[in-house]
């Protein structure tokens, strides 16, 4: 499955999910997206609050020991999800981003993208996100937890080219920065939704939260 043209048409209205799960984890010392969380492997955590959410679609982006990543996951890779690999990962998140708008299917409209260390997002927030979406298709979505804004990130179609132009180990940060006047907002209660994991002492903690 490959991406159509990038112009917007009435069409392309479904809104799907991006899980980046293609990273060495250099700061956390192992791959992180294999490391158990409450007894099961992020990877899997992180794609089944995804697939508990109201994404139309789910891609999965694997590529640092994409073998064990594939086989964890089990039955969470149902006929809504596509799971492809990043031979490039090392060169960075840019990478996987790219990837993952490769396997999205035509009809899709707005994806967002999740990091795989972010283990208590639930699918209300998320859901909340698509709904913002729903009232302003035009806009980028981004959670605001406590002072401070977020991941994951939603974007429309109409940024996915700025997207594919990104380079090394960069996400949409610097997207934002260019495009604010496009950014409309979703404050999230819980702050502690926000919180990533990028090491084992900091999962760990989270785990107690």
């Amino acid at each position: 499955m490959g991406l159509m043209d990038e112009s917007m048409s009435l069409e392309t209205t479904g809104v799907a999910a991006v899980l980046l799960a293609a990273g060495g984890s250099r700061r956390f010392g192992s791959p992180k997206q294999l490391a158990l969380w409450k007894g099961q492997p992020l990877i899997r955590h992180m794609a089944e609050t995804l697939s508990a959410s109201g994404f139309e679609w789910l891609v999965v982006v694997v590529g640092f020991r994409s073998h064990q990543a594939r086989s964890v996951l089990g039955p969470v890779l149902g006929p809504q999800t596509n799971c492809v690999d990043n031979p490039d990962w090392s060169q960075g998140q840019s990478s996987s981003i790219r990837i993952g708008l490769d396997g999205l299917p035509p009809h899709i409209g707005a994806a967002l993208f999740q990091p795989c260390d972010q283990p208590l997002l639930t699918p209300q927030t998320l859901n909340r996100s698509i709904d913002r979406h729903r009232k302003h298709p035009e806009a980028i979505i981004v959670p605001r937890y406590g002072e401070h804004r977020g991941s994951p990130v939603l974007w429309p179609r109409r940024f996915f080219q700025d997207l594919r132009s990104l380079e090394g180990d960069t996400g949409g940060r610097a997207l934002l920065c260019r495009h604010r006047e496009h950014i409309v907002e979703l404050p999230v209660e819980n702050a502690d939704e926000g919180r990533d994991a990028d090491t084992p002492e900091a999962l760990e903690r989270l785990s107690r939260l």
